[in-house]
């Protein structure tokens, strides 16, 4: 096991480092919030393999600070330097995105010289969770699935309810997820094979041409699911992560393609009571593709770029959203006194985030990556615009107005229980998006049918 100091005052990366560099290179944080407590780390004589550091906290320059220090003390220990900096030395490692968690682990393992061979070697929980909903289209399975029993005393049991090869009831699997299952188990050994079987399942599924409407709706908001839930998992390798992202998005395309009616889509997504995040998705992708087609230079390659920003837009909500089921909104989210300092940060940069994890597949649609990274207005991906400028991609402007369309519509319907004023909507898009390039985009809603 090796360690480290993490010099960060951020607490979303502090997380998220903690559990994916003790995961997948064995290696220990030790948290500071500055240069100082780390230094006075190292002057104890704790032994320290690598030293991560933000370029700056609170406007000093920390990683500076901290090579200074490691070169006036002669320590040679490794630097990884995290965030946009000016490169004051070539010894150390930089990241620019502290977000993209893919590289910071590649940075670290490279360092120590850690291999996939040593980390296959190390102990590992013995089962893995699945998500109980998708257990529901397969006909058989290719490892043994448990359940976990917690007992009285607190101890955890896992009880066997499926051999390898047997066949799968999908009757017993929605009893399981009315008792509010969640997660089913396999052997931790077992998990890549099975999380390949999934990804292949559901990509075979969506790529039929005999697959209704209703059927591809439930298939691709289960995709969505399984790739919220593999988003840090880096067994499931990038490009197999992209092929059904990419499946999944042009589901979309398909879906909105063959929905004529607003309305009808609507009814069936809210009968198989998909999540905010995918019916926020597929409905502004609805919204944005008739957008475009009242624009002059919209084009369809235009709308499937949209539609892959837009499944990727907000991945990184789902698990709060799945935490806070009455929250609804981005701004319940942020605003609700239930989310911790931890939560509200991966809210405020999680279009950042979103880009971040774009910018690290081999082939994306050219922008994307821009375009999810401004798709609240801003040009960093971190935080809300409050004045929304000309500085961004047209399209990023065409997902904000879509996204704040149907935010609109869903709050009568989900949350004020009360009928859409269309015009009412459109007049207050119009006052809040005051600038020409925006009320452009908003005055092509007049003619689209709800």
């Amino acid at each position: 096991m090796a360690y480290a100091i993490l010099i960060s005052d951020n607490e979303v990366i502090n997380t998220i480092y903690s559990v994916n560099l003790h995961a997948y290179v064995a290696t220990t944080l030790i948290i500071r919030k500055n240069h100082s407590e780390a230094i006075e780390v190292m002057n104890n004589n704790v032994p320290i393999d690598l030293i991560i550091s933000f370029s700056k906290i609170d406007n000093n320059e920390t990683a500076k600070t901290v090579h200074a220090f490691l070169t006036e003390n002669k320590k040679d220990i490794p630097l990884i330097i995290l965030g946009e900096s000016q490169k004051f030395t070539e010894i150390a490692c930089y990241i620019p995105s502290p977000y993209n968690v893919r590289d910071l682990v590649r940075a670290v393992a490279k360092i120590l010289h850690i291999t996939a061979q040593y980390m296959v070697s190390l102990p590992v929980p013995e089962f893995f969770p699945i998500p109980t909903k998708l257990f529901l289209n397969f006909k058989d399975i290719e490892s043994d699935v448990y359940i976990k029993h917690t007992k009285e005393n607190a101890e955890v049991d896992f009880i066997r309810i499926l051999e390898k090869g047997a066949s799968v009831n999908a009757h017993i699997v929605q009893k399981y997820l009315e008792k509010e299952i969640y997660n089913l188990y396999v052997p931790s050994s077992e998990r890549l094979k099975f999380i390949n079987q999934i990804s292949a399942l559901i990509i075979s599924q969506l790529e039929g041409s005999s697959v209704s409407v209703q059927d591809r709706i439930e298939i691709t908001g289960q995709g969505i699911e399984f790739i919220a839930g593999q988003l840090l998992e880096s067994k499931l390798a990038s490009e197999e992560f992209l092929k059904i992202s990419k499946v999944c998005s042009d589901s979309i395309t398909k879906i909105v393609k063959n929905s004529p009616q607003f309305s009808a889509l609507l009814k069936k997504l809210l009968s198989q009571k998909s999540k905010y995040v995918y019916l926020h998705s597929v409905l502004a992708s609805y919204i944005a593709a008739e957008i475009l087609k009242r624009l002059p230079w919209g084009t369809h390659e235009h709308t499937e770029k949209i539609h892959f920003v837009l499944f990727f837009h907000d991945i990184h909500l789902m698990p709060l959203f799945d935490k806070y089921p009455e929250l609804h909104t981005e701004d319940d989210l942020y605003f609700n006194d239930k989310l911790d300092e931890k939560e509200k940060d991966i809210v405020l940069n999680h279009a950042r985030m979103a880009s971040d994890l774009l910018s690290s597949f081999r082939h994306i649609p050219i922008g994307a990556d821009v375009i999810a990274k401004q798709h609240h207005g801003t040009t960093t991906g971190m935080g809300f615009a409050g004045d929304f400028k000309d500085d961004i991609s047209p399209l990023s402007k065409i997902i904000i107005i879509a996204e704040d369309f149907v935010l609109s519509l869903l709050k009568s319907k989900l949350v004020l229980k009360s009928n859409f004023d269309k015009q009412k909507i459109i007049e207050q898009l119009a006052e809040k998006y005051p600038k020409s390039n925006y009320r452009k985009l908003i005055e092509t809603l007049s003619d689209i049918p709800i």
